[in-house]
């Protein structure tokens, strides 16, 4: 297990200059108690993670390999907990930024995600994307995606 720190933003969209290749993701899960147990089709290659904990620290598991099949079975046994989304990788100083465009029941969604080293450092907004961050989730527990997969979009309050 290691730490996973990271900052989340929700985002009015994705600009589509930032579009380009992107991996597209099958994500469900086995377990949403803690620790949650993460499975992912990740362009054929299938894993899952265990994490613990909530907000900016976690706990993670490096990914673990399963088969096919068994991936297939938990996806097609819930199909209500299945996140589909397209990443799209933005390098900005010395860090990537994840931005992931929902797709299927949660499509109009989007989220970046930084990890960072350490839980003190504040990213700086790229240009590129201040213009459409709407605000940070990190610590809005209805935006994790476990809670995505279990509730859906969650509605937003004035």
């Amino acid at each position: 297990m290691h730490d996973e720190i990271e900052r989340r933003y929700l985002l009015k969209w994705i600009p589509q200059k930032l579009k380009g290749k992107f991996t597209l993701i099958f994500q469900t899960y086995s377990s949403f108690e803690n620790p949650e147990i993460r499975l992912r089709n990740e362009d054929g290659y299938y894993y899952q993670n265990i994490k613990h904990g909530q907000g900016l620290k976690r706990k993670e598991s490096d990914p673990i390999p399963i088969k096919g099949d068994d991936f297939s079975r938990v996806w097609n046994q819930f199909p209500e907990r299945q996140l589909v989304k397209q990443r799209y990788k933005h390098p900005a100083g010395n860090f990537v930024w994840e931005l992931d465009e929902f797709l299927r029941r949660h499509k109009g969604l989007f989220i970046a995600e930084i990890e960072l080293p350490s839980a003190e450092i504040i990213p700086e907004i790229p240009p590129e994307l201040k213009e459409v961050i709407i605000r940070e989730i990190t610590d809005d527990d209805r935006y994790r995606n476990k809670n995505l997969s279990r509730y859906g979009i969650p509605q937003e309050t004035p």
